[in-house]
């Protein structure tokens, strides 16, 4: 087909060479990045409607917290409260502490009690079988107990998993199946329009962050390619909410545990960008003491000018006639003629013994 009458296989066996070049070609396309992609309308209408709920989302935890703070008054100590008692003359020594103590304990023992339900009732709860993120009882949110940190994974992780699916719809090639570790970089700054800061998350390299959100995408160890582990055709982002406050729970388990390296390192100033210029403050207004009153100017007079004297037209004078007899070719006089050449008289010259 190629044209040639023989091939040779010098290195490989001729079995072994088609799926040599297979393999090669298929290498090439996961390293080499396609610079010339352009994000589909596909993911203009997610990345809008991510935006858009992660800030009702944002503004539901505002209110609820708001709300608790206005439905838990703060203590007062109102007039006429009993005082704490003391111990009375004749009376042994701790009389008064187990006479007193024996509600403050059984009011500790109470308290401790319900911390221990609670935590009992957060280690059965169960994340994903919540049919409402916004209302798992009297009105609470799943995400109230979120932190900056939370919310930032929640956005890596629906960035990384729409980059991976939309890279796959726009690319149009089943071949590539991801986004190699060397090009996130570019895709990511390509369809997000802004940079992507790793020290931001406290990581070094694309592996350690991908580990905080292992449960969306995760790289193939053999071909370090970017795969997602979730489907691109999800109906709502309820599932991310869940999966970041199931790692918010399991994360705080580890660190009550002991195991500090559980804690999140991130920065905010470098996921958020720096902070708004300062304004320079206002210079000091001098005492009334001080200040001089600007004299007001009077504006110059205008002085119209005369008008100008009407001067009357000139007039020329009509030139004399020019004699143009003699030499200069006049008609009365002899001259040189209209022909080119010499001179030749003409009639009625002014030359002596003409007639």
């Amino acid at each position: 087909e190629e044209g040639f009458d023989d091939v040779k296989y010098v290195w490989l066996s001729k079995t072994k060479c088609p799926t040599y070049l297979k393999d090669w070609i298929l290498h090439r396309k996961i390293t080499t990045r396609v610079e010339d992609i352009v994000p589909s309308h596909w993911f203009g209408e997610q990345w809008a409607a991510w935006q858009l709920q992660l800030h009702k989302w944002q503004q539901k935890q505002l209110e609820w917290k708001d709300s608790m703070k206005r439905a838990v008054p703060p203590p007062e100590v109102k007039e006429g409260t009993k005082a704490p008692e003391q111990k009375q003359e004749g009376q042994p020594e701790g009389a008064a502490a187990t006479a007193g103590g024996t509600g403050g304990d059984a009011g500790e023992n109470k308290a401790v009690d319900e911390m221990d339900d609670e935590d009992e009732e957060e280690k059965e709860f169960d994340v994903f079988g919540v049919p409402n993120i916004c209302d798992i009882g009297k009105g609470e949110p799943l995400f109230n107990n979120f932190t900056f940190e939370d919310w930032a994974l929640l956005s890596i992780r629906f960035e990384l998993h729409l980059l991976v699916h939309a890279f796959r719809r726009d690319v149009s090639d089943p071949e590539r199946v991801g986004i190699h570790k060397d090009h996130i970089l570019f895709y990511y700054n390509k369809y997000f329009r802004k940079t992507f800061n790793l020290k931001g998350y406290g990581v070094e390299a694309y592996e350690d962050l991908v580990e905080l959100v292992s449960d969306t995408v995760s790289f193939n160890r053999k071909t370090m390619v970017l795969e997602p582990q979730l489907s691109g055709d999800l109906d709502a982002f309820d599932l991310f909410i869940k999966l970041t406050e199931e790692c918010r729970r399991e994360r705080n388990l580890l660190i009550d545990s002991g195991k500090e390296t559980a804690r999140l390192n991130f920065s905010q100033t470098a996921l958020t960008g720096p902070p708004p210029a300062q304004v320079p403050p206002a210079q000091a207004v001098p005492p009334a003491s001080m200040v001089v009153a600007a004299v007001p100017q009077q504006p110059r007079p205008y002085h119209q000018r005369a008008p100008r004297p009407q001067v009357p037209a000139r007039s020329y004078a009509v030139p004399p006639p020019v004699n143009t007899g003699g030499y200069y070719g006049g008609s009365a006089a002899g001259g040189y003629g209209a022909s080119r050449g010499g001179y030749r008289p003409m009639q009625n010259s002014g030359y002596a013994g003409a007639q």
